[in-house]
């Protein structure tokens, strides 16, 4: 018993297999890799947290697949 992930071909979502109630945000296809970066059950956040988590571990890692990306949007703001 524990956390699963929903999917189709775009999206997927955590269900609980105890209670087989889905939670948290839509995910883009990066949801067992959310999970591991999460390193706590998602079950333990309420959703607006864990929406907001979700946000932050999008944004990580898009700055890590363009490490320029902050440098480029800094010199857009001048």
């Amino acid at each position: 018993m524990g956390v699963r992930i929903l999917s189709d071909d775009d999206y997927q979502a955590f269900y609980c297999s105890t209670t087989m109630m889905a939670f948290g945000p839509i995910m883009y296809g990066d949801a067992e890799e959310f999970e591991e970066w999460l390193e706590i059950d998602p079950r333990k956040i309420d959703d607006n947290e864990l929406e907001s988590k979700y946000c932050d571990f999008r944004s990580e890692k898009e700055s890590e697949e363009d490490p320029n990306k902050d440098a480029i949007r800094l010199w857009n703001e001048r």
